[in-house]
This record gives C-alpha cells, structure tokens and sequence, in this order.
C-alpha cells in the first residue's frame, strides 16, 4: 500500500477518521489484495499451464 506514504500519513488520518474507519478501510483494502493476488494467481497458472 506504498509502505512509507501510509505509514507516514497514518497518525493524521487516525486522528482525522478514527480508529476503527481507519481499520475498516486498511482491512477492506487487504481484502481486496487478496483477491486480486489469488486471480491474478490463478491467470498466471493457467497461462503456463498452456
């Protein structure tokens, strides 16, 4: 998620939104790089595979 931008920007935004908005959003963004990687994956597999 860009490692120091985030990290370097996350007291502001923990004080601006709060706790849990900002768990809530970090969590819905690992979820989505999960996803993404576990597709992405399965692509890659498949295209060696042929």
């Amino acid at each position: 998620m860009g490692g120091g931008l985030f990290t370097a920007a996350a007291p502001a935004l923990i004080d601006r939104f709060g706790t849990w908005s900002m768990l809530a959003l970090t969590a819905g963004l690992l979820v989505f790089w999960l996803i993404f990687g576990v597709l992405n994956f399965r692509r890659t597999v498949q295209a060696a595979a042929n």
